[in-house]
């Protein structure tokens, strides 16, 4: 069970933090446990060396909140929250037989069998934490100080019973009674978060009613800078998510529709010309529901958009997208094509089979994609630049069962805090949802192994109409709903260009993910150039 290379002895929890028990800490159990875990971001580089940077421990408890420094080999240092608790044996073997991985080392604690564990599995620091958001502590840490603040007291006249979501992702998930949500944020940046920036905004400065309410935050303050910790929220009741609904109407396509002559419609990524032309017969009669509830995410969308831009305070007042944005925009985009291109070339020959074709001709049509890239600031686009949601997709999207509620407003997490937090086109939302209907399309089939291999380029065909007509629905829905909004350009030209930048940008950050970490998905993004590098 254990991962430490020896026991230590302690009589108080502030005795791991002397030499020599700090020593081992610092040089063994942590970075052990950090490299275990989903939120550590840099799995693939060596730990240099962590150290701790910043440490409180609560009177009277058995937990301490750290900050954590943490130098790469290669990389810049990283910081992370690990909160870690002291548990005595027959806690810590309760929480075992659901948490086996909250284990950071074993140690004995006055005499007895004990172990260090991450506090975010440990009841008595859940409850501590609400405890200190219900009651706005503000507390010293030995360089700065841990800051407590909540909006409504209404939701905090009891401390409610709480639990770890099992699912480890790139926060940690906290659930608070029935009503509340926390999301716990594990790798640091100093800055303003743009999670709870949008949040609070939208829950105090505009009527959009399709996101969680903010309720609080943790931040950890030194000097004039902040680091945000944690994020509570109202919790939102839900059938799945817009991601998981997606997939199941995929499959239901397919199996009406596999036994159904092959159709030879050409598809067009170009969606704003044929916006209003009819729905194809086959896709209206097998889509189910699903084309409705495209147009309605599409007007959710339209609606977040306008909420967003309704503000005149500086954060959030819409700005001109000039032709320096443009410029910039265009090399940003250039830039992180290149990167991808340099990649894809370095793992040619790792490659599935039946991708490689499609590799190679990327590949041999490099330049097509920076002429793509440069049609940017071909002419000025006319339109405002608004914040958005920075990482939209149907993962972002809960389902309630009759409406979507858009959640999870932290923007890329590869980016810097700061870029996160600038204002952007509107249609790099819309270029995010749209490629993720079509990743839709493809993980409906990978996920199936019961379909013969003949099988799957067959339905290829059929899902790219369901990914054009689920496209144009929810584009068509977006642009009714936003109407004449500044952050719209006018002419079609403007609007295809700007959408065909972002989806073809899309597609290229969505290879680069897959070439590093799960290469057998990598067909998803290489057909996804394939298609855009084909439009006239």
């Amino acid at each position: 069970m254990s991962n430490a290379v020896s026991r230590l002895s302690l009589d108080a929890l502030a005795e791991l933090f002397e030499e020599p028990n700090i020593v081992h800490l610092e040089r063994h159990l942590l970075p052990n446990y950090l490299k275990q875990r989903r939120w550590f971001a840099s799995k693939a580089s060596g730990i240099k060396r962590l150290r701790i940077a910043e440490r409180l421990i609560p009177r009277d408890s058995l937990f301490a909140l750290l900050l954590l420094d943490v130098e790469l080999v290669g990389k810049s240092a990283e910081r992370y929250f690990v909160p870690i608790s002291l548990a005595p044996s027959k806690k810590r073997d309760k929480i075992f037989r659901r948490f086996p991985q909250s284990l950071i080392g074993d140690v004995s604690f006055r005499g007895e069998p004990a172990s260090l564990i991450d506090a975010i599995y440990d009841d008595d620091f859940r409850a501590f934490f609400f405890s200190a958001l219900a009651h706005n502590l503000s507390l010293k840490g030995a360089r700065g100080r841990f800051k407590f603040a909540h909006r409504d007291g209404a939701f905090f006249e009891s401390i409610p019973a709480s639990k770890v979501l099992a699912v480890e992702q790139s926060n940690s998930s906290i659930r608070y009674g029935d009503g509340l949500f926390m999301k716990v944020y594990r790798k640091l940046e100093t800055g303003l978060n743009p999670d709870a920036e949008i949040l609070s905004f939208l829950t105090k400065e505009s009527a959009f009613e399709q996101a969680p309410k903010y309720v609080g935050d943790v931040r950890f303050c030194e000097g004039s800078s902040q680091t945000a910790l944690a994020l509570l929220q109202t919790f939102t009741k839900n059938k799945s998510s817009a991601w998981n609904l997606a997939l199941a109407q995929v499959k239901s396509f397919y199996d009406k529709v596999s036994r159904k002559p092959e159709e030879t419609i050409r598809v067009s990524s170009s969606f704003f010309a044929r916006l209003d032309a009819p729905v194809l017969p086959l896709v209206k009669k097998n889509a189910g529901k699903f084309l409705d509830h495209a147009s309605l995410l599409g007007k959710r969308t339209a609606e977040l958009h306008l909420a967003l831009a309704s503000s005149n305070r500086a954060a959030f007042k819409p700005e001109p997208f000039t032709e320096e944005n443009q410029n910039r925009l265009r090399a940003e985009l250039r830039a992180e094509a290149k990167a991808t291109l340099k990649l894809l070339q370095e793992k040619l020959s790792e490659l599935p089979s039946d991708a490689k074709p499609y590799a190679e001709a990327i590949l041999s049509n490099r330049q097509s994609i920076f002429a793509r890239l440069d049609a940017l600031t071909r002419s000025p686009i006319v339109a405002r630049k608004i914040r958005v949601h920075g990482d939209y997709h149907l993962g972002q999207v809960l389902f309630t069962g009759n409406d979507f509620v858009i959640i999870d407003f932290e923007g890329e997490p590869m980016r810097p805090i700061e870029e996160r937090r600038a204002k952007r086109p509107a249609f790099q939302d819309l270029a995010g949802m749209i490629r993720s209907f079509h990743y839709a399309v493809y993980a409906a089939l990978l996920q199936d192994p019961t379909r013969p291999r003949e099988a799957l380029n067959r339905l290829t065909t059929f899902g790219e109409l369901w990914f054009y007509e689920t496209s144009r629905a929810f584009l068509k829905a977006y642009l009714r709903a936003a109407g004449d909004a500044s952050f719209i350009p006018k002419s079609l030209d403007e609007r295809e260009r700007l959408l065909e930048s972002f989806l073809l940008s899309k597609a290229m950050y969505e290879l680069l993910y897959e070439l590093n970490n799960r290469p057998d998905w990598v067909m998803i993004p290489l057909r996804g150039v394939t298609q855009i590098l084909s439009e006239p």
